[in-house]
């Protein structure tokens, strides 16, 4: 049997290098050989293989198969940029499948750079915003400290999640204050971040400041509402999704069920206190008014709205609402 070995440098082409290989051996059991190709300097390679003698006829047995083609590094890099990696030694035994030593399961953390908390929602707010290009200037980093310091860091509120899928900058930055029952918006020309609850005053929108008169709408109770939610979640121990009930007290069976899917969070009462939240919003939001302003700063803020410009010694009754972000 003869065979030719030939191989060039893919980075600057150019002709082919030939090593030629014999084998024989009188049996009509498969045989295998090694051959190795010494003395290369380090480059990425191509490699072709062929024979050149014929296949032979009915009582001939002469197959040729090329089953594998490996490169041995003389020597490795210090470190990998951007890349975390691990080295391992393991032991097994007779009792353990052909791939499980190759099978291991990993929960890494990050480190965010700058010193921040590792899986800190404020951590992965600016870790993400960073590596878009935002500079410190355009982030508002007052507000985000400030959510953290206050709320997220007292009720143990982290984000943790791995994905593979593409996803869009928006949607991971609003993944991640979902996880701290908050949202992301544009404050002050800033890049910033709200949380849900009761806010300061902040200020007054009088009509001179819409473009549109204001508009009450009610929304009557119906059986289309939704009376109940299941929160799937990536449950922080087994690592397998699990979904938590949340139901109103005297109703256990709920008529419609919203299903909510909570990334970044691993434990099951965050989120049941989210799922209850949202159920909540279903159940009392009933009233809402809506205007449009040209004050788009205003987003996210506690404003009063009052009915009329107010003089100097009246005072005209007003009625609050909050500006929310689309």
């Amino acid at each position: 049997m003869h065979v030719l070995v030939q191989y060039r440098n893919a980075a600057t082409a150019g002709a082919w290098k030939t090593v030629a290989y014999n084998f024989s051996n009188k049996t009509a059991d498969g045989h295998g050989y090694t051959r190795r190709i010494s003395g290369l300097p380090a480059a990425q390679y191509e490699v072709r293989v062929r024979r050149t003698t014929k296949i032979g006829g009915a009582r001939t047995v002469n197959n040729v198969y090329w089953q594998a083609l490996r490169s041995r590094l003389a020597k490795r890099p210090a470190r990998y940029n951007n890349v975390t990696t691990i080295a391992l030694s393991v032991r097994t035994g007779n009792r353990l499948a052909a791939q499980s030593d190759r099978r291991i399961s990993v929960i890494p953390t990050r480190i965010y750079s700058g010193g921040r908390t590792s899986r800190s929602i404020s951590g992965a707010l600016y870790h993400v915003l960073e590596s878009l290009g935002f500079t410190t200037s355009q982030i508002d980093s007052v507000a985000i400290d400030a959510l953290e310091t206050i709320w997220w860091t007292p009720r143990n509120e982290t984000f943790d999640w791995a994905t593979g899928d593409s996803k869009s900058a928006l949607e991971v930055l609003q993944k991640i204050t979902g996880a701290g029952m908050g949202y992301f918006l544009l404050s002050d020309g800033l890049i910033s971040a709200g949380r849900e609850g009761i806010k300061p005053w902040v200020g007054m929108i009088t009509p001179q400041e819409t473009t549109e008169e204001l508009q009450t709408a009610f929304r009557a109770p119906s059986q289309d509402d939704y009376d109940g939610v299941d929160v799937t979640y990536i449950n922080g121990t087994t690592w397998a999704e699990e979904t938590v009930q949340c139901r109103l007290p005297g109703n256990p069976v709920p008529q419609k069920v919203e299903s909510y899917t909570l990334d970044g969070v691993l434990d099951a009462d965050r989120a049941y206190r989210t799922g209850m939240r949202r159920l909540s919003q279903w159940q009392q939001n009933c009233s809402t008014k809506t205007g449009w302003t040209a004050m788009r700063q205003l987003l996210g803020r506690r404003m009063a709205m009052v009915g009329r410009v107010l003089t100097s010694l009246n005072v005209n009754p007003c009625f609050t609402t909050t500006l929310l972000p689309p």
